[in-house]
């Protein structure tokens, strides 16, 4: 199994684990040319064109890599999230979102927890983080979620950021079936789709 991720995520303080910077190998342009961030591939041949890199791609996933504060930028920033599905698209089909943290309810609001301290169980430290300045409502968050999933990604929640390299390599196979295990995301039935932002709704259905 290899890695590949943008030069990007290699640098100090990204979202990438040292775990996951250590086994990856960087590939310029990766986020411009495919949308994502990291590149997991079976294939031992390089990647010297486009088209081997189609080829990586078509056997592998594709995986934007967001911390809390991604994910709101992401959800924010109008149609960005969805841009990035796109692209992924084109390119794989198999593309994921994979955000480092929790998310459930708060008070209405969605809040993603992320583990804070190295031993978890010994100090129970969980940092709390609301998305949005003053909180974007869960069912907002819920919705844009489910247009990402709407229009052919996949997505996991990981509790720790040290958990992306296990879940990597673990082989789980990037399928419906196991979105549909996440209980989050899924398939959904075009008359769901009143829930999308005002911007999804008009975007094209997905094929395939």
């Amino acid at each position: 199994m290899r890695v590949f991720v943008d030069p990007t995520e290699l640098r100090p303080g990204s979202r990438l684990p040292p775990a996951v910077a250590a086994v990856a190998e960087p590939l310029p342009q990766l986020e411009a040319r495919t949308g994502a961030d990291l590149l997991l591939s079976r294939l031992p041949i390089p990647i010297s064109s486009d088209s081997l890199l189609k080829r990586h791609c078509e056997e592998g996933l594709l995986a934007q890599l967001k911390r809390w504060s991604d994910l709101q930028n992401a959800i924010t920033t109008e149609q960005r999230l969805f841009r990035e599905i796109f692209e992924m698209r084109n390119w794989t089909p198999r593309p994921w979102l994979v955000v480092s943290g929790l998310l459930f309810p708060h008070q209405d609001k969605a809040v993603v927890g992320e583990i804070e301290q190295v031993s978890p169980i010994s100090n129970g430290m969980v940092r709390m983080n609301a998305i949005g300045r003053e909180g974007l409502a869960y069912a907002a968050v819920d919705a844009a979620l489910d247009a990402f999933a709407y229009y052919g990604g996949y997505i996991k929640f990981l509790p720790d950021n040290d958990l992306l390299l296990p879940w990597l390599l673990s082989g789980e196979p990037p399928t419906r079936a196991t979105v549909a295990r996440l209980a989050h995301g899924g398939i959904l039935d075009r008359d769901q789709r009143f829930r999308f932002p005002a911007y999804a709704q008009q975007l094209d259905a997905p094929t395939g």
